[in-house]
């Protein structure tokens, strides 16, 4: 049987990924916000950076 001593804040500060806005590493339990756009999460270190993504998600989303 699997254990574990990470609680949600511990498995938080665990996920982290680019602000696709401005590029800032950024761990999830210290985002200024987050959006969920085609199934992924991004995650934003400002509140100015939301807002640009939301307003035009695709302009920042590589459709590699």
């Amino acid at each position: 049987m699997f254990t574990s001593s990470l609680d949600i804040e511990g498995l938080m500060a665990l996920v982290s990924g680019k602000d696709p806005v401005c590029g800032i590493e950024v761990q999830a339990d210290k985002a200024a916000g987050a959006t969920i756009y085609e199934g992924k999460t991004y995650y934003f270190c400002a509140p100015a950076c939301k807002a640009a993504f939301d307003a035009d998600p695709a302009k920042y989303v590589s459709k590699g």
